[in-house]
């Protein structure tokens, strides 16, 4: 099991880090959810002692921080009453701890996380903290947005700005209990994008269904900044996650499990822990058939470490991606912009054939324009000529243009303002 302390007040200091980088107002943003267990009157007021502004209810906690920080110790709240906890700055710092009964987040499990700067388990008792924390001044921009994300919709009365991502994110904690790994594997991906693993590491076992992620994995990986390129990647080695398991196949399941365990559940349907007896009898199911695909994938090997992916091959893959997007949005640009210029030649060419069919009268045109003694139609009078000037020379009457530009000029000589564009478009000398 991958065990660590964290910081007593992983908040204050990455306030005081975030005073050093940035000269605007700070905006803290922290909730605390109890899922599985409300808190009583007297736990809600040891709670309240921490906060008097806070939104303290049986199962929440939220405030809004801008030129002070939290007083408590969120991990302390977390091993004592919180199942989750959300945290996010104007700076870019986002934290989250999800609490789970020790028997979700065993050795295996924890193994996937690994123990990074950015990720690690965290034994806490009968039960075991996810911990992912990001503070990156470079990640402002994504937390303004996350802030800004939910403030449209918000009134006065409305929980504050960045209020909504631990609702969106906290059904992953479900799945995490009912034995779905794919937010354990998308924590290691975060820790390899953040430059946390080995280029060697390898990867660990890629659950099914990645690349076909419910709203809160999706919900995650958008609030850490993970690489949707980095998902594509690996997802390329990640099999259907298939349909639901058939009853047959729980029955089966179900039919292999000791007596105790049965008798177990049964007390705890009646005792009213039905959801988490689903949860581990889902947890075991899963794990087994996972075991079994993956031993008929390695030909009978329970484990095709051999078959993985480093984490420097994960990111040599996507900058292949990206380099091919890049390549393709370029060559896209190109074609876009030959096209522009094709319709603006084809509109040019007809503008001049229509006025080289009008004889005599674009020149007349030219002097309607010039009579107007405005520069609008100084500039349009002076376009005229421009075309007229390609056909003169396209029609090998170059020398009777230039005569008539001339004597244009000479007519209109008191007119500076036309004079001037006229040398200024080349169609007459200084």
């Amino acid at each position: 099991m991958t065990t660590a302390a964290a910081p007593a007040e992983p908040h204050a200091a990455a306030a005081r880090s975030a005073r050093q980088a940035c000269t605007v107002s700070e905006y803290q943003y922290l909730e605390f959810v109890a899922v599985d267990r409300p808190l009583t009157p007297a736990q809600q007021a040891e709670v309240r002692s921490l906060s008097t502004r806070a939104r303290i209810t049986a199962t929440s906690f939220t405030n809004v921080y801008h030129w002070s920080g939290f007083r408590g110790d969120p991990l302390s709240l977390v091993r004592r009453y919180y199942d989750a906890h959300l945290y996010l700055t104007n700076w870019g710092s986002r934290h989250l701890f999800l609490r789970v009964p020790a028997s979700a987040l065993d050795e295996d499990a924890a193994a996937v996380v690994g123990e990074t700067d950015l990720a690690r388990v965290i034994v806490a008792g009968e039960h075991r903290i996810l911990s992912v924390i990001v503070d990156s001044v470079t990640s402002s921009e994504l937390a303004e947005e996350l802030i800004d994300s939910f403030n449209d919709d918000l009134g006065e009365d409305d929980a504050p700005g960045g209020g909504g991502w631990l609702g969106q994110i906290l059904p992953a904690r479900a799945l995490l209990l009912e034995g779905d790994q794919r937010l354990l594997y998308l924590v290691w991906l975060l820790s390899v994008q953040a430059g946390h693993m080995d280029d060697d590491d390898v990867e660990p076992p890629v659950p099914a269904g990645l690349g076909d992620l419910p709203g809160c994995l999706v919900a995650f990986a958008h609030f850490f900044g993970l690489s949707e390129d980095l998902m594509d990647v690996a997802a390329q080695a990640s099999p259907d996650l298939g349909a639901q398991p058939s009853t047959a196949a729980l029955r089966a399941y179900v039919a292999d499990l000791p007596a105790q365990t049965k008798d177990d559940v049964v007390v705890r349907l009646l005792a009213g822990q039905g959801g988490a007896a689903r949860a581990e009898l889902l947890r075991g199911f899963r794990g087994a058939a996972a075991a079994a695909a993956a031993a008929a994938a390695a030909g009978g090997a329970p484990d095709n470490a051999g078959q993985r992916r480093t984490a420097g091959e994960l990111l040599g893959a996507e900058a292949a991606v990206q380099l091919e997007r890049q390549r393709a949005e370029q060559a896209a640009r190109e074609r876009q912009r030959a096209e522009r210029e094709e319709r603006l030649a084809a509109q040019t060419r007809a503008r001049r054939e229509a006025l080289a069919s009008q004889g005599e009268g674009a020149w007349q045109r030219v002097e309607a324009l010039i009579a107007q003694t405005k520069p609008e139609a100084y500039d349009e009078a002076v376009a005229v000529l421009a075309d007229l000037q390609v056909i003169a020379v396209a029609n090998g009457t170059s020398a009777e243009f230039a005569r008539r530009v001339a004597q244009l000029r000479d007519d209109h000589a008191r007119k500076p303002s036309l004079v001037s564009r006229l040398v200024g478009a080349g169609l007459v000398p200084r």
